[in-house]
């Protein structure tokens, strides 16, 4: 596997929202999303597209290149959470194109290489290879949903749960020869936290960690440790996983100004202290998400697929 010669996108490919709504089959192990009432659905719908429009303007407008793909129209199929595509794909600087396998059926279906290969194509970044995980994995990996990259470093870091299966984590991290770093995490409840980009976010040289989140056996305490080297940790609570503190990005713009995209959520939840400390690695972008993260149970993170080609 080719190492990136840097750790921030500068482009990111979102998807426009056709039937944003509450998604009842990843609600079994996500404890984030929240359902509304039936006859508010075209309301929330609606609303989502509002936020999405103005994400991506504040993004713009921060100096990020966005590329968007029209949500699917294809007669009833329903896919509500297709706004969350990092959880589908993710791209590398050699042209190649990663397609995972993930959980829920209807998530299943967001799935859609050629009309992503043709945004991909009109913004002048080449698809060469695409490699279906698909059909080489057992289980379930979703994506950069549940691994989260030090790509200087060759590492992946990821937190096991039903949507990050052992075999499928081990056999990828083996065949593409990364350093793997895995954890097991809990929430309140004791359940597995079902993604890992909601307890940890890395970027340079910084990373947002719910270290309150992770068992403290032996895989932990490597979790934490490596971690820790050569990285300035700001640690948050479960409480503030729960306003999406962890699901933040740090990306890079146009003019080379390092960015940590949160939402306003997110924002609002930090300590003034953790505030001062993200601050020094990046200036910070907020984006207002309040429908999608209650409905939806992800924030701007889950939002943001990187591109990398």
């Amino acid at each position: 596997m080719r190492k990136l010669r840097e750790h921030c996108a500068r482009t990111v490919l979102m998807v426009r929202p056709r039937c944003f709504g509450f998604n009842p089959q990843t609600a079994s192990d996500n404890e984030f999303q929240h359902e509304e009432p039936q006859e508010a659905s075209t309301c929330i719908s609606q609303q989502a597209i509002v936020e999405f429009e103005a994400a991506v303007e504040v993004l713009e407008q921060n100096g990020l290149e966005v590329l968007v793909l029209d949500g699917n129209t294809a007669p009833g199929l329903k896919t509500p959470d297709e706004l969350f595509p990092n959880n589908w794909f993710l791209t590398r600087p050699d042209r190649i194109l990663e397609v995972f396998p993930m959980k829920h059926q209807n998530r299943q279906a967001e799935v859609r290489i050629g009309e992503l290969i043709d945004v991909f194509e009109e913004a002048g970044r080449k698809v060469d290879k695409v490699v279906d995980w698909r059909e080489i994995l057992p289980f379930t990996l979703e994506g950069t949903g549940v691994l989260v990259f030090d790509h200087l470093k060759n590492q992946v870091f990821a937190s096991y749960s039903p949507r990050c299966e052992k075999d499928a984590l081990e056999k990828y991290a083996s065949l593409l020869e990364l350093e793997l770093i895995a954890c097991n995490s809990e929430d309140f409840s004791g359940n597995p936290i079902f993604h890992t980009n909601v307890i940890l976010s890395i970027g340079e040289k910084f990373a947002v960690v719910c270290e309150e989140a992770i068992v403290k056996d032996l895989k932990g305490q490597r979790f934490l440790s490596e971690l820790a080297i050569g990285r300035e940790l700001v640690k948050i609570s479960l409480e503030q996983v729960h306003h999406f503190c962890g699901n933040v990005l740090a990306l890079e713009s146009k003019n080379e100004e390092k960015l940590i995209v949160m939402s306003q959520s997110a924002y609002g939840a930090y300590t003034s202290e953790q505030l001062q400390t993200l601050q020094t690695h990046g200036r910070l972008v907020v984006v207002p998400l309040d429908i999608i993260e209650k409905v939806g149970g992800g924030s701007i993170r889950c939002m943001m697929a990187e591109v990398f080609l």
